[in-house]
């Protein structure tokens, strides 16, 4: 068996570590070379940093609030966008209106809608609104394209048959939408996390993870906790979108027990 096939054969998470390590390994050997440890520091102090920094209230303060404005922003915008996708899909007015609309927010970048949200919705808001923004128009595009991919034969069937709304939805719909749905979810958690910080690091609610990255740059010049910071950013976005996930997986277990029951 040659070395490649053994790889393939390793588990999952040992791939996922290994790449871990590779980069991490990247990181290191650039801030050896780069010799300028107070802009780069190494993994290993990054990581002292971040250790210290789990011993602090203000780290748990911080991520709380980061978390609670995420999700906010999270929940609002997987329900406008579930909305606005079903109205465009039914209507061709709602269409013309509306896509072009969600189209802008896609194509524009984030840091433009966060200086001129700011102005509207306030420092505290903000967070959770540009979340919503940036989830809207992703659960749109697939909840339209969900609904318009179901077969249009079906759909004449169930109208000769002359089929309830709850009965459409039931045997037409949802098993076409819910797939999608869940996929865009996942994708949604990501990009609600990453713009909801980059709107925190411009705004600085305070008690915030975006506060203390602008904090530990401009006022302390301490880069260990600004890379800390980073890395804490980077594995709740990566949990978070683990158990959504999982718990997407498990659900989707569940229904199809109780169907066969």
């Amino acid at each position: 068996m040659t070395a490649p096939k053994k790889l393939h054969k390793l588990p999952s998470f040992i791939h996922s570590l290994l790449a871990v390590l590779f980069w991490v390994g990247v990181w290191w050997l650039v801030a050896l070379i780069y010799q300028k440890p107070a802009l780069l520091p190494t993994p290993w102090r990054v990581l002292l940093r971040l250790v210290s920094l789990l011993r602090t209230g203000t780290f748990y303060a911080a991520v709380g609030t980061s978390l609670l404005h995420i999700l906010i922003g999270l929940a609002a915008g997987c329900t406008v966008g579930i909305l606005v996708g079903i109205l465009v899909a039914f209507s061709r007015v709602s269409d013309t209106l509306l896509t072009p609309a969600f189209s802008v927010v896609r194509a524009t970048p984030v840091v433009c809608f966060i200086i001129i949200a700011w102005l509207f919705v306030g420092t505290r808001a903000l967070p959770s609104f540009i979340s919503a923004l940036m989830v809207a128009p992703v659960m749109m595009t697939s909840t339209a394209a969900a609904i318009r991919s179901v077969d249009p034969k079906l759909v004449e069937a169930a109208r000769v048959y002359r089929l309830t709304v709850t009965k459409k939805i039931r045997a037409l719909y949802l098993p076409s939408t819910l797939p999608q749905i869940r996929a865009s979810l996942v994708t949604c958690v990501g990009l609600a996390w990453k713009s909801g910080i980059a709107a925190e690091v411009i705004a600085l609610p305070k008690n915030s993870i975006g506060y203390e990255i602008w904090y530990e740059k401009s006022w302390q010049l301490d880069f260990e906790a600004v890379f800390a910071w980073t890395v804490t950013v980077v594995v709740f976005s990566l949990v978070l979108e683990k158990l959504v996930k999982l718990a997407l997986a498990y659900r989707k277990g569940g229904r199809r027990v109780s169907q066969s029951v």
